[in-house]
Formats: C-alpha cells, sequence, structure tokens
C-alpha cells in the first residue's frame, strides 16, 4: 500500500517516537544524560511535540556518555533496533550515530550512488567541550570543518559536481580512508572534555558554530512535554534556542515551513 506524503510523515513521526522512548529508557537506567537538540527541542517548547512539518528527531549526549550508549545500545536495544555509527557500520557517512528501525527502508539522496540504505531513525550528536579562548577556538573549528569537508567531499556523488568539485571529489574518495578520517574526528573533537569546559556543544550538526555554546545553556538535563511524553532537554532552553533561532516563537512563512531531508523509504506492513 502506497502512503501518501501526509500518511509517510505521520508513520516517520510514530516510528521515530518509539526509538526515542527506547533511548530514553536505556539512559535512565545506566544514568546516560541525552538532551534534545535543535529542531526537537523547538518542537518541544513552542509546539509540545514535532515541529509539524519536521521528520526528524535530534538528541545529544556528552562525549563520555555517548561511548557508554553506543556500547550499551548494541547489547541492549530490542532485535528491531540497530546502532549506526562510526566504527560500527563500514562505510558509514557521518560523524555521528544514528539508532535506527529495521523494519523499514530508508535510503537518502545525499548517498544512494554509494549504495548505502539505513531505515527510519534518531540522529544521535556527540556533545563535546571547546577551547574559550576565541583563538584558539576559531583554529579548532577550523581544522574541524576541514575534516567535514573532506567528508562531505567523499560521499557526494560526483557525477554532480562541477568539472574541479568532480576531480576533487573523485580523488578524495578514491584516497582519504573514511574510517580513519572519522577516527581522527573523534580524536579532534575529544581533545576538550564536557564536564571541564566553560564552552560546550555540538558542532557535527546543520547548525555547526551556533550549537557551541556557554555550558549553562546545556546544564543539567530538564524534562519537556513531547507528543504527550516526557523528554530530557537542554536547562536553558530559552538562550540555546535563540542562539541557533532567534525569534523562536516565531513560526516561519509558509513556504519554509518543509522538511529539508531528501530520502525514499518503505515500511514493512
Amino acid at each position: 500500500m502506497e502512503l501518501n506524503r501526509d500518511e509517510e510523515l505521520q508513520r516517520i513521526k510514530e516510528t521515530e517516537l518509539e526509538i526515542l522512548e527506547k533511548i530514553h529508557y536505556l539512559c535512565e537506567k545506566h544514568h546516560l544524560r541525552y538532551y534534545l537538540l535543535g529542531g526537537t527541542l523547538l518542537g518541544a517548547v513552542r509546539h509540545k511535540g514535532f515541529i509539524p512539518w519536521d521528520d526528524d528527531i535530534d538528541i545529544g549526549i556528552p562525549r563520555k556518555d555517548y561511548e557508554k550508549f553506543l556500547e550499551i545500545a548494541q547489547k541492549e536495544l530490542p532485535d528491531f533496533l540497530t546502532v549506526q555509527a562510526p566504527g560500527i557500520v563500514k562505510p558509514y557517512p557521518y560523524f555521528f550515530a544514528k539508532v535506527v528501525n529495521n523494519r523499514t527502508t530508508l535510503v537518502e539522496d545525499v548517498v544512494k550512488h554509494l549504495g548505502i540504505t539505513t531505515g527510519v531513525y534518531v540522529d544521535i550528536f556527540p556533545l563535546d567541550g571547546f577551547p574559550s579562548d576565541q583563538r584558539t577556538l576559531k583554529a579548532h573549528y577550523k581544522r574541524f570543518k576541514l575534516q567535514d569537508k573532506i567528508r562531505n567531499f567523499w560521499i557526494r556523488d560526483p557525477h554532480t559536481k562541477t568539472s574541479i568539485k568532480r576531480v576533487l571529489a573523485t580523488l578524495i574518495h578514491n584516497f582519504v580512508n573514511l574510517e580513519k578520517l572519522q577516527i581522527r574526528n573523534q580524536k579532534l573533537l575529544s581533545k576538550y572534555d564536557f564536564d571541564t569546559s566553560e564552552l560546550v556543544g555540538n558542532c557535527v550538526g546543520a547548525w555547526g558554530k551556533k550549537e557551541i555554546v556557554p555550558k549553562e545553556f546545556i546544564g543539567e538535563p530538564k524534562l519537556y512535554e513531547f507528543e504527550n511524553k516526557r523528554f530530557y532537554g537542554v536547562e536553558d532552553s530559552d538562550n540555546y534556542l535563540k542562539r541557533i533561532y532567534g525569534d523562536y516563537m516565531e513560526l516561519p512563512p509558509p513556504e519554509k515551513r518543509k522538511s529539508h531531508h531528501r530520502y525514499t523509504i518503505k515500511f514493512d506492513m
């Protein structure tokens, strides 16, 4: 049975919510911190659930807890859920992890030429510390961005590029070892400890440097209502969301109320 767009979006949200419940359970069981981030936190604050036109869930876990979570999740998640992350799945095109419902099939346009298949997922971002000195922070972030640009060229389809980018993408894909790049990225971003840093955040997500914030914005996990359930988010959601979105309670114009993800998806009926 083929679903229309509204039905498909609803199925995606229901599936993601179920994944989030399992993540919440494991984190509480093992005393691991996690936080709703980005548009998911915005949805919790502004809509008490998903942003109506959004189709994903993002959470962040401090790096030490993140690494523990990945170990635990591989052993304790139910059989229909799978962890995908650097070092666990090869090739894996991102610097962060996903918990995937393997009763679904999802192919993202950006990596379909690589034959990479996933399922409906929740994104899990490592939260790291960052240097307080602005010159050091700038250099540290610049090193990260270089790694991320290389990763982007590695995963992109060279046939869709201009001639110079096509050559560069082909060279990087052929001569850069993605797994070694991911290890270097983890080493770089682990340099500053989350718990002892004044600046912390997630720089591997869509918002980049905007999500590097004073640690008091993240603070201690705080419960928020989300789709008639309760999940943890950042302590100071007001300053965190202002940092990313500005006047976050104002709805975007109708033409911008759409998902930025591009994929094909199938559900087991």
